[in-house]
């Protein structure tokens, strides 16, 4: 379980993250720096954390907590797409903008260590891509999420910064 996303078996899973080359290697792990912007819908879901190692210090006993086998979030997500109404010609139909306001929050747990809570929000949008009535395949969704606040950065960050994460399919 990860705190921003989906484990390794689910990426293998999906056609789109399982080969290397269709999603680029400088957006895709985690550091010290958080600066990797990709992001899969699962696990927690915290979004925000999307490459943050989330170091958590007791004392002198430093660990990171980004990855875990115990924890629990609420993520939330408000769309207002239906706000703006916009003619689209037909064959425009084929693309779909959904935006959205979200909040996450969670806690995750590596043993008899926790993390802490960790929490974002911000806005993001979906484009969702569908192949028409007779194609099998499910629309393609392509997702761009905007975590304006963080509430644990690393020393130095802000916690309200500009920070983006791309992903595919919804967060959740």
């Amino acid at each position: 379980m990860f705190s921003s996303g989906a484990n390794n078996e689910d990426l293998i899973d999906n056609k789109f993250t399982r080969s290397r080359g269709i999603i680029p290697a400088e957006i895709v792990g985690y550091g010290n720096t958080g600066q990797y912007a990709f992001q899969m819908g699962g696990g927690l879901n915290i979004r925000g954390m999307a490459g943050y190692k989330a170091t958590n210090s007791k004392g002198l006993d430093s660990f990171y907590i980004y990855n875990g086998n115990k924890g629990a979030a609420i993520n939330l997500e408000l769309e207002f797409g239906k706000l703006f109404k916009i003619n689209a010609p037909k064959m425009l139909n084929t693309f779909r903008f959904n935006p959205y306001a979200f909040a996450d929050a969670g806690i995750l747990g590596n043993g008899k260590q926790y993390g802490g809570l960790r929490a974002d929000a911000g806005l993001g949008t979906t484009l969702s891509i569908n192949f028409g009535k007779y194609n099998k395949l499910q629309p393609l969704v392509l997702r761009f999420d905007v975590p304006f606040f963080l509430n644990r950065v690393e020393t130095g960050a802000n916690y309200v910064a500009f920070r983006y994460v791309v992903g595919i399919n919804r967060a959740f």
